[in-house]
């Protein structure tokens, strides 16, 4: 019994250049047979079948590798299995683990990627294939929200969540809290904090109490409920984190977290050992930020690469660049944001702080957001938003998917910054770059806040000190003082 690729969708409606092409051969198959019974043969038709309508044809070769592999651990460690699921996933990739290393391969492969300039490593291409077939043969999860499941699907929430339109959370996840009832407990907190916060900073919390409860665990195995968490353990904690962890460079991001989440908790269910349990004194001390920009350097070299760049990707970084946008603004404008008449404009709409409003275009900006939206139009027909991913044209581009490209572009060209470091692919620094040179113009705070759209003037410091012009200005006085002192001890022994 075998699947012969020429039948399957991926196979179907090709040119006769790519059935020219190497990688064409419609006479390869996946081999059923080697499955060890028939329900199993017949449920991976069924999955095969599925997988070659999203995958192109140049995969199926190593696809089908995969699966053979797959169907020989099958056949040796469950030969009776009638389901996937009936084995535990964790206990069947313990098993699979060990059939690789008796067959002599390694658990962990190096993989040099594009966006990245050094290898990184990545589980056994047959690990990530057990997981892609467990989730398939996995049934679905009901649609209706339940408190009681160990992972939140957004798309379920019966409320309004502030999430970025460009991210790609789709789930909260407490399956790594070790202990139930802080899991209850702690779900009472993030669904109270869903509602007012956002999702990113949500799952953030949680991740900070998966390594609480991953200490508690190990070190203090009575401690079931957060009603006996108490601020001794607090500070066992936190002397483990500073002096014996390595997981990060600054706790503090992750203790801010961890202190709102225990907060709310505290509240809701009349924990008053949470409340206040935090110090001042428990948090490093915040090291004043200071902001990196591109030098014009830098954008002159990025620009030479956008020409490897697809034209919708160059042109949504250059609208970044002069707009100085955060760039899930830039990224999620729409199409009936865009004034192009004869006072164009644009309408932009602050996912972070929920404010909006206009910034007027100069002909540059007016062209290329012509051109964008008609090539939008032109591929994908109607659409909401200008810079759409191209599997789903009725949301916008993924960050991720512009970062990738981003990276790849700027690793492929090699390119670098004036003192020959690698440049950094950081889309926010076009905006700390578009600050600095509001300041070097001279602009006045308000007017910088209000470009950058920025409610209060409280930022614009630190973009000045990013400003040359700036720091020249406001150094003269010292520097002139100085000056004056050292001719006053020159007279005389220097004449």
């Amino acid at each position: 019994m075998k699947l012969y690729f020429g039948d399957l969708p991926c196979y179907q409606n090709l040119t006769l250049d790519v059935m020219l092409r190497p990688s064409y051969e419609p006479d390869a198959s996946f081999d059923l047979s080697r499955m060890p019974n028939e329900p199993l043969r017949q449920a991976f038709a069924a999955f095969i079948f599925d997988r070659a309508s999203s995958l192109s044809y140049s995969s199926l070769r190593s696809e089908a590798t995969h699966f053979h592999n797959f169907a020989r651990f099958i056949s040796d460690a469950y030969p009776d299995l009638q389901s996937i699921t009936d084995i535990p996933f964790n206990d069947m990739e313990k098993e699979l683990k060990k059939y690789l290393i008796k067959q002599g391969k390694p658990l962990v492969t190096n993989k040099k990627k594009r966006d990245r300039k050094l290898q990184g490593s990545q589980k056994h291409p047959d690990l990530l294939y057990l997981r892609t077939v467990y989730d398939y043969f996995l049934p679905d999860d009901p649609k209706d929200f339940d408190k009681d499941r160990d992972i939140w699907r957004l798309e379920s929430m019966p409320f309004m969540l502030r999430a970025s339109p460009i991210g790609c959370d789709t789930r909260v996840n407490f399956t790594k809290i070790r202990q139930e009832d802080i899991k209850h407990e702690v779900k009472e907190g993030a669904l109270y904090h869903l509602k007012r916060l956002a999702v990113r900073t949500v799952i953030q919390e949680v991740g900070a109490i998966n390594n609480l409860s991953e200490f508690l665990d190990k070190n203090y195995p009575d401690i079931k409920s957060l009603k006996d968490f108490n601020r001794a353990l607090l500070e066992e904690y936190l002397s483990y984190l500073y002096l014996e962890c390595n997981r990060r460079k600054d706790y503090r991001g992750e203790l801010s977290n961890l202190k709102s989440l225990l907060n709310i908790i505290g509240k809701l269910l009349g924990y008053n050992n949470l409340r206040g349990i935090f110090l001042k004194s428990d948090f490093q001390k915040h090291k004043r930020t200071i902001y990196k920009s591109y030098s014009d350097e830098d954008i002159k070299a990025l620009h030479l690469g956008y020409k490897l760049l697809d034209k919708q990707t160059a042109r949504l970084l250059l609208i970044h660049e002069l707009l100085g946008l955060r760039i899930s603004d830039t990224m999620t404008i729409k199409i009936d944001d865009v004034f192009l008449g004869d006072d164009p404009y644009v309408r932009i709409s602050q996912s972070k702080t929920g404010n909006g409003y206009n910034k007027k275009l100069n002909t540059e900006l007016v062209a290329l957001f012509r051109a964008c939206i008609e090539e939008t139009i032109e591929k994908y027909g109607s659409c909401e938003y200008i810079f759409v991913s191209d599997k789903d044209p009725t949301r916008p581009m993924k960050y991720t998917t512009l970062r990738y490209r981003l990276s790849s572009m700027i690793n492929t060209l090699d390119l670098r910054d004036s003192n020959g470091n690698p440049l950094t692919p950081s889309t926010h620094l076009f905006r700390h770059t578009y600050g600095k040179k509001l300041c070097d113009l001279l602009n006045d705070d308000a007017t910088i806040a209000a470009l950058l759209g920025h409610k209060s003037i409280s930022s614009v410091a630190y973009y000045r000190q990013m400003s040359p012009k700036v720091l020249a200005e406001n150094t003269k006085p010292v520097i002139d003082a100085r000056n004056e002192k050292i001719k006053k001890f020159k007279k005389g022994w220097m004449e």
